[in-house]
């Protein structure tokens, strides 16, 4: 696809934001707000003296519409107490004076905090990703989907009369809470796609309303057309939230193997939201690149010698150690074996553990045990080849053995270690920081 640069419209600027909270108890508060590329996150501890002030600055945007997501957690009677409130912070200030007392935080400027509170709990109330879940597993599912409709629908409504101005704070609120949750109950909705493509709200929202573009791009992401993505048929401003939600979409480690991800990172380095945090977009990108083998090595379904499954995730857990030495092998691989026989004679680290992860067909399973059983391999599993094969396009094994190291926290320490056969195998893993007794 030919590269033109197109030139959207900024939503906004930001700016140093200083924010006080002054705490009339001990207590914890956490301010949760939109940053330029996603949700961030700043909690106030204020454990040990009840008066107190605690000031952090953050970044802020010149919206007339930043919204801010609070936290407060108060420990009451041995029990801990979480309140969740929402407010609007106007243009111009450079100074935000927060108050902690009776377990809530309060935003004393803030009018239609009130207001604003209803609206969103009225929606949250609704709980449709638990209600989705069950839909699944609901032999009714259209009938049920049919009435979650009708409630989201009757909070819409409910809220529409109460702020028929759709460009009021209010009625933003309520239109974006509304089509944000009825893409999870009809994903393709027409309805969605209408109110996305003309939409031009100027709100900066927090993560309680940032998923309908993530949403929107999640849910279209494989029938997108990326040459229609343009100002003829989208306004300035969702391209922008466009380009955000694909951006946030790019950064998950599991959309790595999706056959648009090339096209649709070429359409986001177009944009002028690239362009605004192309070096921020780049490192972002560059790392999710090695979380995305270990997102796949923690969800690699292996079977064990009953054949029962397990995530390889769970099989470390119930192996805890500094260290993991993988093992892929097969049984028809003779350097495996040799692998095996080489390993037994060596003197492991003590906080190394050693798990054989077999790529054998599920048709020779019995041979894969029999082998398990032959040379006494503990921590023996077959993977299910099937369930893993989006692992084995991002792990390309082109020949065994192949040996791995991970840390205890899946992070990979050495994606193609030596070999038993070889000096420096037994030399590495004694010369790896911390792994020495």
């Amino acid at each position: 696809m030919p590269i033109t640069t197109h030139s959207y419209n900024e939503v906004s600027n930001y700016y140093p934001l200083e924010v006080a909270i002054s705490f009339e108890e001990t207590g914890v508060a956490t301010l949760n707000y939109k940053g330029p590329l996603g949700s961030t996150a700043i909690s106030f501890f204020n454990t040990e003296k009840p008066f107190n002030v605690i000031t952090k600055t953050i970044l802020s945007t010149s919206s007339q519409n930043q919204m801010f997501t609070v936290l407060s957690i108060k420990k009451t009677e041995g029990l801990f107490r979480f309140r969740f409130k929402v407010f609007f912070v106007d243009e111009g200030h450079s100074f935000l004076n927060l108050k902690f007392q009776n377990g809530e935080l309060s935003f004393p400027d803030a009018d239609e905090s009130s207001n604003l509170d209803e609206l969103i709990d009225a929606y949250f109330n609704l709980d449709l990703g638990a209600e989705i879940l069950r839909l699944k597993n609901n032999k009714r599912g259209q009938e049920h989907s049919a009435s979650l409709k009708r409630k989201l629908d009757s909070v819409y409504s409910k809220y529409s009369d109460m702020y028929p101005d759709k460009a009021s704070r209010l009625g933003m609120v309520n239109d974006i809470s509304y089509y944000s949750r009825l893409q999870i109950i009809e994903p393709l909705s027409p309805r969605v796609e209408a109110f996305i493509k003309k939409s031009n709200f100027s709100m900066i929202l927090d993560d309680t309303f940032s998923g309908l573009f993530y949403g929107y791009v999640n849910n279209r992401i494989s029938s997108f057309s990326f040459e229609q993505l343009n100002k003829t048929h989208y306004s300035d401003n969702s391209l922008y939230r466009i380009a955000q939600g694909i951006y946030q979409y790019l950064i998950q480690p599991e959309n790595q193997i999706n056959p648009q991800q090339e096209e649709a990172l070429t359409w986001l380095r177009t944009t002028s939201f690239y362009q605004n945090y192309a070096l921020e977009i780049e490192e972002s990108l560059e790392k999710v690149k090695g979380k995305e083998l270990t997102y796949f090595l923690k969800n690699l379904w292996v079977l064990d010698e009953s054949f029962k499954g397990h995530l390889l995730e769970d099989v470390l857990k119930s192996n805890p150690s500094k260290y993991y030495l993988l093992d892929f092998w097969a049984t028809w691989c003779a350097p495996c074996i040799q692998g095996f026989i080489d390993i037994k004679k060596m003197q492991l680290p003590k906080n190394l553990t050693l798990i054989h992860l077999s790529v054998d067909k599920y048709e020779v399973k019995d041979k894969w045990k029999s082998k398990t059983i032959e040379f006494g391999l503990n921590n023996s599993y077959l993977i299910d080849q099937v369930k893993n094969r989006a692992f084995f396009e991002i792990f390309q094994l082109e020949a065994i053995p192949r040996y791995m190291i991970l840390d205890h926290q899946f992070n990979v320490v050495n994606i193609n270690m030596f070999h038993p056969h070889e000096p420096q195998f037994l030399e590495y893993l004694n010369e790896l920081t911390d792994l020495k007794e």
